[in-house]
């Protein structure tokens, strides 16, 4: 019976990642003051985008941090290419949030609105305007970039696991992806029909309100993604 040792982290590497986890925090907080007094959509992109992938690598230091020990994993040509495989598909994710992040912050869709309520609008342009509204729209817009966000949590949770870092339960671990975009699916629905309810700033009209909006359901989707185990009351 085969039998697997865990190995206890080098207090060494726990010093380093316990500095490069305040390092982050230090450059999320200086980029948090870039993206508010960003002036131009191209400032609040490249802010936004800069500010949620060091949040990535904090959560991800993090983790380490809270995990006591790591597992030897064996890898074979099999494992490789698997880990590569989701190392494409995260490099893909981010591209998308930030695809999706600049569409909301360049991109209104009150032109688009009205251009349905015209009586002449053909086919074409009906379906063209009704994609641009999902896409731009604030709350669809920052409800699928929650989604987005768990995806890319998510991903980096299973590259972890790979890794041999912060091993999880196979009760968290399984059907990760499709559980954590189910939650942030009701996440995004409760806090968006809240806002409405609230009677919220935010309004299609300008994306000046829709950053702070995009950067808090991105930050809850990234965490939902990475920290499954935070809903199965495990430490």
């Amino acid at each position: 019976m085969s039998v697997q040792t865990r190995q206890e982290i080098d207090p060494k590497d726990r010093a380093f990642m316990q500095s490069l986890a305040i390092l982050y925090c230090v450059v999320n907080v200086f980029l948090i003051i870039w993206l508010l007094q960003a002036s131009t959509a191209a400032e609040r992109i490249a802010s936004g985008f800069s500010l949620f992938v060091v949040s990535f690598l904090l959560l991800q230091s993090v983790d380490r941090l809270r995990s006591d020990s790591s597992m030897p994993i064996r890898v074979d040509e099999t494992e490789r290419q698997l880990r590569a495989k989701r190392t494409v598909l995260l490099v893909l994710g981010f591209a998308s949030w930030l695809g999706l992040y600049a569409v909301g912050c360049r991109v209104g869709a009150w032109r688009y609105i009205q251009a349905l309520e015209r009586p002449d609008i053909g086919l074409a342009e009906t379906v063209w305007s009704a994609l641009v509204i999902g896409m731009s729209y604030t709350y669809s817009n920052v409800g699928i970039l929650c989604i987005i966000a768990a995806l890319i949590g998510g991903l980096g949770r299973r590259l972890s696991q790979c890794s041999g870092h912060g091993r999880l339960r196979n009760e968290v671990v399984e059907g990760l992806l499709s559980k954590a975009v189910l939650r942030s699916v009701v996440i995004a629905v409760v806090v968006i029909c809240s806002a409405l309810a609230l009677g919220s700033p935010v309004t299609f009209r300008t994306v000046d309100p829709y950053v702070s909006f995009a950067m808090m359901m991105s930050a809850v989707g990234l965490v939902n993604g990475y920290m499954p185990q935070w809903f199965y009351h495990e430490n």
